[in-house]
């Protein structure tokens, strides 16, 4: 068999990729020259035994490490405050990431405010923080939110109850095993492959001129299109694993070109519904995309072929159109909620959610421009799960 691992440096992110590479955590960190690690995770990682496995390669190795696990699914800068305070009680010199994106989200933080040496408050965009240490290593056990490459990191400021970005850089080392993967449960295989679709989409079609990002969305598409749903039914198949986690990779490379507005308008619902990113996107993905249907007629053409679309004498706005379907059909195929109220979201709730997606920096490179009474007109109609056709 070939061997599909490869070394690589990209948009800032230096990446290791491959199945069962984890082992060389050990060569990774000596390489990095560090002594004690802060392992950021979160309970359901612990509990999924992928820190048992982890631990045992760093002990074999004599690796001093401690564990940090007080991470909320949608993390906030509470938990960043305690982090910082454990690594700085058990004398750590280096920080490693291991979950979803949201451990990672929380380490990608705690290095950005001692990178600034300042408060949480004082990070947030537009400061502007300087600086590579400490070393942080990444290693995402899901296939979604691609942080692991990316060098922003989505905290809700509690003060307000709104995400903010903390941006610095990409992570020193990704460390990228699609074996990690392999015990993720259907559903939120769904939901975090979801996040990767609406990532190469959205930077896809993003205002932002990047061809070589373009490139990488438009695989990444490609990828997701093609393994997601058998991720979902076969958690077990290797192959569907490594090509999404390829694919979740690709979508974060891929956003440095920026985002649209299903991101400004899931962001809000995480934060004020405490929906899954993931499961926000698939619900407001299709609509979005129909609202910038016509400001992005051949990029949605293009994402009907990589969605594997028939598009062999349609027009192009007939392809564009079917691009919409293909990514509402894959949300219905892996078992996502069509409609906002599936996820117990109300009408009394959406005119204060449109005013904070405005407020979000996502929707700025939508290529449709948004006001706030298009996102009050957006989450309506994903209210009920309104036809998109």
């Amino acid at each position: 068999m070939m061997d599909e691992s490869f070394s690589t440096k990209l948009f800032g992110a230096t990446i290791e990729f491959g199945v069962g590479i984890v082992k060389n955590l050990p060569y990774y960190i000596e390489k990095l020259n560090v002594q004690n690690l802060l392992l950021v995770t979160d309970e359901g990682i612990i509990k999924a035994g992928i820190i048992d496995k982890l631990s045992d390669i760093l002990k074999s190795a004599n690796i001093k490490y401690a564990i940090f696990s007080e991470v909320q699914p949608n993390p906030i800068d509470r938990n960043v405050i305690k982090g910082l305070e454990f690594y700085k009680s058990n004398n750590c010199d280096a920080i490693l990431a291991v979950g979803g994106g949201s451990p990672m989200d929380i380490g990608k933080a705690i290095r950005a405010v001692l990178a600034n040496n300042s408060d949480i408050k004082n990070c947030y965009v537009p400061a502007n923080i300087s600086g590579d240490k400490p070393i942080l290593i990444a290693i995402p056990t899901t296939s979604g939110t691609g942080s692991e490459v990316s060098t922003g990191s989505i905290i809700t400021d509690t003060a307000i109850n709104r995400k903010r970005i903390i941006r610095h850089i990409p992570p020193s080392l990704a460390v990228i095993d699609p074996e990690l993967t392999l015990g993720v449960p259907p559903f939120l295989t769904s939901a975090t492959g979801i996040d990767a679709l609406s990532h190469n989409i959205e930077a896809y079609v993003s205002t932002r001129y990047n061809p070589l990002a373009s490139a990488i969305a438009i695989k990444g598409i490609q990828l997701i299109a093609k393994n997601l749903r058998q991720a979902v039914k076969n958690g077990s198949d290797i192959d569907a694993r490594k090509n999404m986690s390829l694919a979740s990779m690709m979508g974060a490379l891929a956003f440095n070109k920026g985002l649209g507005a299903s991101h400004s308008l899931s962001h809000q619902l995480s934060t004020d519904a405490n929906v899954h990113h993931g499961i926000a996107n698939a619900i407001m993905l299709p609509y979005v995309m129909k609202f910038n249907l016509e400001s992005a007629i051949e990029k949605y053409a293009d994402i009907a072929y990589a969605m594997g679309v028939e598009t062999y004498g349609m027009s192009t706005i007939q392809s564009a159109k079917a691009s919409i379907q293909a990514v509402y059909d894959l949300c219905r195929d892996v078992g996502l909620p069509d409609s906002l109220s599936a996820v117990n979201v109300n009408s009394d709730m959406i005119k204060v959610m449109a005013k904070k997606a405005m407020e979000d920096h996502c929707h700025l490179s939508n290529p449709r421009a948004c006001c706030e009474e298009d996102m009050l007109l957006l989450y309506k109609s994903a209210l009920e799960g309104e036809n998109i056709k």
